[in-house]
């Protein structure tokens, strides 16, 4: 396994406390700005007496505030950027200003403070995912008493692989890992096409089994079956983690993959230390009073292939209903762009120990004091993945998060019947129940009734 040694979070914490106080005390320009720094959003303070003609009321020509939170910057020319920004009271503008244009970097506490509120209430609005989703699943077989059925009975390799269903985002390569199937999907920057492609893998699976083992079922988990033989493709880790564990071995796994722009290890290790302590923890809440594993891999788990980040962490747990499915893969876009942002770790309160420690113990209450603590901030990614959604709305999507997939699923283990499986997929998952917007609609129907499932 290879995997890559950070620092302590202690260390980092000092390094980086070191390098604020070096950076605050004196100006600095905006070219060193965008070369040195990843600080967009970031507020600035510019001194006075050097005011360019923005900061200006034009109209009263007098000084507005010597304070802007700067949301991007552009290089215009050699010596020129332009440069867009915010005040605190809710106005903006944009300008053209040098490149040796001068500001500093406050660290007054009450400022740095007023700051982290406002890209609390500003996050929906400034992070967004645009790029392609892909991803993997692994799935067991079982006979009617529970016995394992391995997947090299029914399925090719992964050199001479079977197909998922003939679909239009379907047809993808399926092979035996271990006694676990997995299917691969397309990309595609449209969720609900790649809803469909998953559907494709999922049924896949099921016609494969059902064709050799009539009376077989599809499972997610299986005490009677062992993935220790699953291909070795030689997942990193963040933190330098290995795995010892052989109950990982009745848990498949999966993958969410996502597309890096210019990726370093700087930004990867922010983005996926993000996955880890907001889309895994709440994961934890989401299953862990199911399952004692709701892990197939540890915290950190990736893979990077140029430009496609693939997290491993998860187990493939979120294939359980489509909604879920739906559920996680939206939230797992917003994480990752508020990880490849400004706006994370400063506004997220949880430490690296925490984070860890509630992924491996599989913590189900300290994950959810986590997102209590947290609840705003969970609340506007919601708000930036569900534009359509109301407060309650929003709100009941948080309670599916934090009470658990049987507060809302009626078994979430039933794939033939939470997939339709004997049925026709109805295509961009657009069947009843089968994605996000119709089940909260739904729930709204009902007045949120506490009894409602899927």
């Amino acid at each position: 396994m290879n995997t890559r040694t950070m620092p302590d979070r202690d260390a980092l914490g000092r390094f980086k406390s070191k390098l604020l106080e070096k950076v605050s005390s004196k100006t600095v320009s905006i070219e060193s700005l965008t070369k040195k720094y990843d600080l967009i959003p970031t507020l600035v303070e510019v001194p006075n007496g050097k005011l360019p003609p923005f900061l200006l009321d034009k109209k009263e020509n007098y000084l507005k505030s010597n304070l802007i939170i700067i949301t991007s910057i552009y290089k215009y020319s050699d010596i020129n950027y332009y440069i867009n920004f915010k005040y605190f009271d809710g106005t903006s503008g944009a300008e053209h200003v040098d490149s040796n244009f001068r500001v500093k970097i406050p660290n007054d506490k009450n400022l740095i403070e007023k700051f982290n509120q406002w890209k609390i209430d500003n996050l929906y609005l400034k992070i967004f995912y645009n790029g392609a989703i892909e991803s993997t699943g692994e799935i067991f077989v079982e006979d009617k008493e529970g016995k394992c059925i391995p997947s090299s009975l029914f399925v090719g390799t992964k050199e001479k692989p079977s197909r998922t269903l003939k679909t239009e985002f379907g047809f993808c390569p399926m092979y035996a890992n271990g006694d676990a199937t997995k299917f691969t999907t397309k990309d595609n920057t449209c969720l609900g096409w790649h809803m469909d492609s998953i559907a494709a893998g999922v049924k896949g699976v099921y016609r494969s089994a059902k064709n050799k083992f009539p009376e077989s079922r599809l499972s997610l988990i299986s005490a009677n079956c062992d993935n220790s033989k699953a291909e070795n493709i030689n997942i990193n880790n963040i933190y330098g983690l290995s795995k010892k564990d052989k109950t990982y071995n009745q848990i498949a796994g999966s993958s969410i993959d996502f597309i890096v722009k210019k990726p370093t290890i700087k930004k990867l290790t922010r983005i996926i230390k993000a996955l880890d302590s907001v889309l895994a923890v709440s994961f934890v809440s989401l299953f862990g009073n199911l399952n004692n594993k709701v892990f197939a891999e540890l915290p950190g788990s990736y893979l990077l292939d140029y430009d496609k980040l693939s997290y491993y962490t998860l187990s493939n747990l979120w294939l359980c209903h489509p909604f879920i499915t739906n559920l996680t893969l939206d939230f797992a876009r917003w994480v990752f762009a508020f990880g490849d942002s400004n706006f994370y770790p400063s506004v997220w309160k949880a430490s690296e120990e925490e984070t860890l420690n509630t992924i491996i113990n599989n913590d189900v209450d300290f994950a959810r004091k986590i997102m209590e603590i947290n609840k705003n901030i969970l609340l506007a990614l919601f708000r930036g993945s569900y534009r359509w959604a109301s407060n309650r709305d929003l709100e009941a999507i948080y309670n599916i998060f934090l009470n658990g997939a049987s507060y809302i699923l009626d078994n979430y283990l039933d794939l033939e019947k939470n997939w339709n499986l004997k049925s026709k997929w109805i295509s961009h998952s657009n069947g009843n129940n089968k994605n996000v917007l119709s089940v909260i609609t739904n729930y709204r129907n009902s007045s949120f009734n506490k009894d409602f499932k899927i």
